[in-house]
């Protein structure tokens, strides 16, 4: 099993980005350098790009399989 494979079992690279970025969060915020609301828009911040980033990967998917569908139309 290659790193590519095992990245997917567990929910791709940019799942795994996320969840690395809040425990990286978390631990800053436990050992106390990072403010309670520094926190919080951090978080934010890293839910808000995961979901753009998907929705923007569907819209690209979905736009290419519609172009590459009505080519030869």
């Amino acid at each position: 099993m290659n790193a590519r494979d095992l990245m997917t079992n567990y929910g791709g690279r940019r799942f795994l980005l996320t969840v690395g970025s809040g425990i990286v969060c978390t631990l800053l915020l436990m050992e106390g350098y990072l403010s309670e609301s520094i926190f919080r828009d951090l978080i934010i911040a890293t839910v808000a790009v995961y979901i753009s980033a998907n929705t923007f990967q569907k819209y690209s998917d979905n736009r290419d399989k519609y172009n590459t569908d009505n080519k030869d139309g």
